[in-house]
C-alpha cells in the first residue's frame, strides 16, 4: 500500500504545470505507478466517478484506496489459484492433464 507521500509524489509527476490537476487520461497510469493493477472495466469506472476532465490529489487518493483494486501480485495469485482449482478437476481429454501442460 502506497503512503500518502508516495501518492503525492506520483501526482506531482503528472501535474507538470503544478496547477493541482491532472488530465483523467492519466488516472489509471497514476494508479498503476503506485502498484495497483486496475482492470479496463475498473479504469472506466474510476474515471466515470470523477466529474470533468481532470482529477486532483484527493481524487487520486480516493481512487487508489478503492478496495477492489488489486496489485499485479494479487492478480497473479488469483490466477494461480484458478489454475490450481482446475488441476483438481478430472479432465476428460487426456491431452490436457493439467493447466501447466496446457500453458506450456
Amino acid at each position: 500500500m502506497a503512503t500518502a507521500d508516495q501518492i503525492e509524489d506520483v501526482f506531482d509527476v503528472y501535474d507538470k504545470d503544478h496547477d493541482g490537476k491532472v488530465s483523467k487520461e492519466f488516472l489509471a497510469e497514476s494508479i498503476q505507478a503506485l502498484g495497483k493493477a486496475p482492470t479496463a472495466e475498473q479504469q472506466k469506472a474510476l474515471a466515470a466517478e470523477i466529474p470533468g476532465d481532470f482529477f486532483d490529489l484527493s481524487q487520486l487518493k480516493n481512487a487508489y484506496r478503492k478496495n477492489a483494486l488489486k496489485t499485479a501480485k494479487e492478480l497473479e495469485n488469483d490466477m494461480t489459484n484458478c489454475f490450481r482449482a482446475l488441476d483438481r478437476v478430472p479432465h476428460r481429454n487426456p491431452k490436457h492433464q493439467n493447466s501447466k501442460t496446457t500453458l506450456v
